[in-house]
């Protein structure tokens, strides 16, 4: 971009670290004779632009309207697909990456040379400072993290960022200065991730006060079922047993009648491995029954539910003792297919079905049901579903005596 002036705003903090002064003034890689020089101004509204200039008639601006991931910048303010990111070690000190449109990546280890004057509208005083006890690592199940945050004039709130997640709010006790936020790590990918914890006071100024990087591991502790087996026919009495984990205390048992277990028969701690059924009191009709279980250990951590298996507590899966039910097969869209919206679904009739449930989730153990349609008369049905989204559905028949045969496989496919 070849201009004679331009106008330039940002604001850059660093990925984990603690306040700092804001990176205004001219950054260059060389104080004889710079490859490029950096020209850095920040704003209150969270924004940076920062000038790259290798000539007085020769610029590109770059613009990131959200410093608090680090100055990253995918095209410069014209459009053109040049890149830009800058990392600051500190005050004084930063690494430039810029890409040019077609051209391989350069780096650069740039100074301050000179610095800008705050503008007069900046927040002064002290920022905020804590501590949090450290989580340990491997983390697994549900934990909590603990610290404390003060300030001059009184904390606000406390932030947790977890990778790349949106940062939430961390319950905050303002007389005791101790802040806590309970944690599912469940719901992250094993491997390594970044806890950034964030705190603000009343008067608008913030500062990272920790910044940890964990192991997120959930595979090692997860209870492994032994019997009954996916489907099998029991009758009492008889035994849900699992493989013990070595320091779990105690274990808690569910039993649902449906897959997204909402609707509970048991939901139980319990000692030790089996836990048995001495009757069929519980059990309204033949099932299907779906059960899991998962372990409180000896660090009062929580590890995530086992696999979700079913059974039949007598006869057949829902054959109420006479012959069994026939199973709806699934007919389109294919498994894993890629379809357009909306989407025509199309399953196999059932002879003396008077009736068919659809349920399409976002999830294969449908704890996530966008559709659930229990009374639908024919054998396929178009649904209006939201483009980018894989679901996941399933079918059954249903009699007018009120039985409901075994639900069909589960199948995905992703809407274009």
């Amino acid at each position: 971009m070849r201009r004679t002036c331009a106008i330039l705003l940002l604001v850059l903090t660093l990925t984990c670290g603690a306040a700092w002064a804001v990176p205004d003034g001219i950054w260059k890689d060389s104080e004889i004779s710079p490859t490029y020089n950096f020209y850095v101004q920040t704003y209150d509204e969270a924004s940076m632009v920062v000038i790259v200039s290798r000539g007085a008639d020769e610029f590109w601006v770059f613009m990131d309207t959200n410093f608090s991931d680090g100055f990253s910048a995918n095209e410069d303010i014209s459009g053109a697909n040049h890149r830009l990111t800058i990392v600051f070690s500190d005050d004084d000190s930063a690494v430039a990456k810029l890409t040019f449109d077609g051209a391989a990546a350069e780096t650069y280890a740039i100074t301050r040379t000179g610095t800008a004057p705050y503008p007069t509208t900046e927040v002064e005083g002290t920022p905020p400072s804590g501590s949090v006890t450290p989580p340990g690592s491997p983390v697994k199940g549900v934990i909590t993290l603990e610290g404390a945050a003060e300030d001059d004039v009184g904390i606000d709130h406390v932030g947790i960022k977890c990778g790349d997640a949106q940062e939430v709010e961390a319950s905050f006790n303002k007389y005791a200065g101790t802040f806590s936020y309970v944690w599912d790590t469940t719901f992250e990918a094993n491997g390594g991730l970044t806890l950034k914890i964030n705190a603000y006071d009343v008067e608008g100024l913030s500062s990272t006060i920790a910044c940890l990087t964990v192991e997120v591991d959930n595979t090692s502790k997860q209870v492994s079922l032994l019997l009954p087996a996916d489907g099998d026919v029991v009758y009492p009495p008889f035994n849900l047993d699992w493989l013990t984990i070595s320091d779990a205390v105690r274990y808690v048992v569910q039993v649902a009648e449906d897959e997204a277990f909402a609707n509970l028969i048991v939901n139980r701690e319990w000692s030790i491995p089996p836990y048995t059924f001495a009757d069929s009191s519980l059990f309204e009709g033949t099932g299907p029954y779906y059960w899991r279980v998962r372990a409180v250990l000896d660090s009062d951590e929580i590890t995530p539910w086992s696999e979700a298996r079913k059974f039949c507590a007598s006869g057949s899966c829902g054959s109420g003792g006479g012959d069994e039910l026939a199973q709806v097969t699934l007919i389109t869209p294919d498994d894993g297919a890629s379809v357009s919206v909306p989407v025509k679904m199309i399953w196999s009739q059932v002879e003396n079905a008077s009736a068919y449930e659809i349920k399409v989730c976002l999830d294969a153990q449908c704890g996530f049901v966008t559709l659930d349609q229990d009374d639908w008369l024919h054998p396929s049905m178009t649904f209006y579903a939201t483009s980018g989204v894989e679901y996941y559905w399933k079918a059954r028949a249903k009699y007018a005596d009120g039985q409901a045969g075994p639900w069909s496989e589960v199948r995905t496919y992703t809407t274009q």
